[in-house]
């Protein structure tokens, strides 16, 4: 399982090294610096928690999206896990994370 840099991530995103290490450390992470490796699961929990902070973006993908590609990766029960956590109220990446048991 090949782990993805916090720098590479944030440049799939279109964001700052630094906006993508400080949320994974929100999440409670082990990163410490943009060159911190993610696996698979982790970067998946980061892009989670930036689509679900920004719902009326117009680029988002719909739900069904989001979960037909979490079962291509072999995500799906991290992705419904988190998305139980967001319909239950969770907002922030910690909420998530505490709703995880993370």
């Amino acid at each position: 399982m090949a782990k993805q840099r916090i720098y590479e991530l944030a440049r799939i995103m279109g964001l700052e090294s630094k906006e993508v290490l400080a949320r994974a450390q929100e999440l409670g992470l082990d990163v410490k610096t943009a060159s911190s490796g993610l696996d698979e699961d982790a970067a998946a929990l980061v892009r989670l928690s930036f689509e679900e902070t920004d719902p009326a973006s117009a680029e988002a993908p719909e739900s069904a999206e989001l979960e037909a590609t979490a079962c291509q990766l072999g995500m799906t029960s991290l992705w419904h896990s988190a998305h139980q956590a967001v319909e239950s109220g969770a907002t922030s990446p910690s909420e998530i994370r505490r709703v995880l048991g993370w």
